[in-house]
């Protein structure tokens, strides 16, 4: 009994907490307790964010525009005409609504016309083997209507701007059999159907090859006939060598009027009044090619101011050619470096606005 008893004393000394037998008051529990450790506040990861680069902006490559000839101002045209002097594509004017559209690309990207704004093409035409000129008539079908003005288009969209030259003279007298009613007529319709996809129109060239200063009323007639065609293209005349323009070729004819004057291969290009440089022409004496261009804007000049014409430009057609095969009928010849130093000089003396012979323009 006395060893029962003791046992439960020793018992109850004991600390339950850490086992041991040392007095456990409250301090010592305290230090003796098992520490439990709170669970671990666990943090919820951030949502994962994923960075998606900004597309790069698309690099927009501008279309090229379509070249617009027609945007081109007539008043300031560049044409070499009588170049390159190349027998493929010399007077290139008389062949190339014929040509095949590989044969045009080639002429359009020739070096002789770098620089140019104007392109010559003449629609109708007859046969003439010195200039390699082919039959074609623009008015023969509708097909060659079509044909036409889709030639026409892809000079205008080649950058240049189309000179209408109504017929050659060959057109007039082998396929028109030399009537003026039929001429009459075709020039109308011609410029109908071409004037909104040209600048200029011409009738044929030297018109005085076909009607003389005895035949006005003529000459006069077929401007009127282009006007009736086309109510706001300009209207030239192109003359023979030294011939100066009758004003009366525009009696009557509304708008803008152009004296499409030639000089003369042979004609000195003047104007420094040295006596080797003067020329005569019927009752006119020169000082060059220069004073003959500057007489002919003076006198229009006079003519306009009378009410004669409503505008009246004046501009130099034909001055230089090339050599384009030994024993041509033409002479002399001017490389188109030669003609365009012949060009400046005519435009800056002679009172011309624009030269369609050499390709060059005002600075």
């Amino acid at each position: 009994m006395h060893f029962i008893i003791s046992f439960i004393k020793k018992l109850l000394k004991r600390c339950f907490a850490c086992d041991s037998t040392a007095r456990c008051d409250s301090t010592a529990r305290r230090t003796c307790d098992p520490v439990i450790e709170p669970d671990p506040v666990i943090e919820p990861d951030p949502p994962h964010t994923v960075h998606v680069a900004e597309p790069e902006p698309p690099v927009v490559v501008p279309e090229p525009q379509p070249l617009n000839g027609l945007s081109h101002d007539w008043r300031r045209a560049r044409a070499a005409w009588l170049y390159p002097g190349d027998k493929n594509f010399w007077i290139a004017s008389h062949r190339l609504v014929s040509w095949t559209p590989k044969k045009r690309l080639r002429y359009l990207n020739h070096p002789d016309l770098v620089g140019t704004t104007h392109v010559i093409i003449c629609p109708n035409t007859g046969t003439r083997p010195k200039i390699y000129e082919v039959p074609y008539n623009c008015l023969d079908s509708a097909k060659s209507e079509r044909k036409t003005r889709a030639v026409f288009k892809k000079v205008i969209a080649a950058g240049f701007a189309p000179i209408l030259w109504c017929c050659s003279q060959e057109f007039f007298e082998q396929e028109l059999d030399k009537n003026h009613r039929k001429l009459i007529d075709h020039l109308r319709a011609t410029c109908e159907l071409l004037g909104d996809l040209s600048q200029i129109a011409v009738p044929f060239r030297e018109i005085g090859d076909i009607y003389g200063g005895r035949q006005l009323e003529e000459r006069n007639r077929m401007f009127l006939a282009m006007r009736e065609g086309d109510a706001n293209i300009p209207i030239a005349c192109h003359e023979r060598g030294l011939e100066q323009i009758p004003v009366n070729d525009f009696k009557g004819v509304s708008g803008d009027v152009i004296s499409g004057l030639q000089t003369k291969f042979s004609t000195p290009t003047g104007g420094r009044g040295r006596a080797k440089d003067r020329v005569s022409r019927g009752k006119h004496t020169y000082d060059g090619a220069v004073d003959f261009l500057r007489q002919n804007a003076d006198r229009m000049e006079d003519w306009q101011q009378k009410g004669r014409m409503e505008r009246h430009t004046n501009a130099v057609f034909e001055h230089s050619l090339p050599l384009v095969y030994q024993g041509q009928a033409w002479g002399p010849t001017r490389t188109i470096e030669q003609a365009r130093k012949r060009g400046a000089t005519l435009l800056k003396h002679g009172r011309v606005e624009f030269d369609l012979s050499s390709g060059v323009g005002h600075e």
